[in-house]
């Protein structure tokens, strides 16, 4: 293919709402690159990705809701996939693009920080004929705008347990609120006659504001 289209919608008693509206453009020629642009999924982590058809439950597990509340969100991104089965990256994936921040919910930007995302990946590789590996590493740096003065940060209390501190200076308005990530997973499928078993990890880590 040299262009894909996705729309996709949700109708209800409450109104219509965009999930995808993108498009994604291919390097037809040497087919190791693909540029994507609009509203669609952040190439962080393996379960943001993981179509509901694959999951084993319809919502993902609590750690995406809390971290990431909304899987999609405006955004450009290039990726680097070669296509040609005889290429010896075949079963590697890079995705590297920058996204507004505020995800699908956001009635609007309101600030200019935005998000850099990443994501190598190796698909599954087989290391027998009926054992199949996969994972990847992802990294997530970006933040917020502060809109008030009262910032909250873990330290120490007087009784030297974790806490939550108040910081209060005037300078924070405005400021950058940092939102880092870094994580890491890893996927096992053996295949059997009657089906398959798939064992599956992800640890992710960081800041967020």
């Amino acid at each position: 293919p040299s262009l894909q289209f996705v729309y996709q919608f949700d109708g209800s008693e409450r109104g219509v709402f965009i999930r995808d509206f993108w498009g994604r453009v291919f390097d037809t020629r040497y087919q190791l690159f693909s540029f994507t642009a609009g509203m669609f999924a952040r190439p962080f982590g393996y379960e943001l990705n993981l179509s509901s058809s694959d999951r084993e439950s319809p919502e993902r597990g609590r750690m995406s809701q809390t971290l990431m509340k909304v899987e999609r969100d405006l955004g450009a991104m290039v990726s680097f996939e070669p296509r040609k089965k005889d290429n010896p990256l075949h079963f590697f994936k890079l995705d590297a693009g920058y996204f507004n921040g505020p995800g699908l919910t956001a009635t609007s930007d309101y600030d200019s920080y935005k998000d850099f995302i990443a994501r190598a990946a190796i698909k599954p590789y087989p290391l027998a004929h009926n054992l199949l590996i996969s994972g990847g590493i992802s990294f997530f740096q970006g933040g917020l705008r502060a809109n008030t003065k009262y910032i909250f940060k873990t330290a120490a209390n007087s009784n030297n347990d974790l806490d939550q501190v108040e910081d209060s200076a005037t300078t924070n308005i405005g400021s950058h609120l940092f939102r880092r990530y870094r994580g890491a997973d890893v996927q096992v499928k053996i295949k059997e006659p009657v089906g398959a078993t798939e064992l599956r990890a992800e640890y992710w880590y960081g800041k967020q504001p």
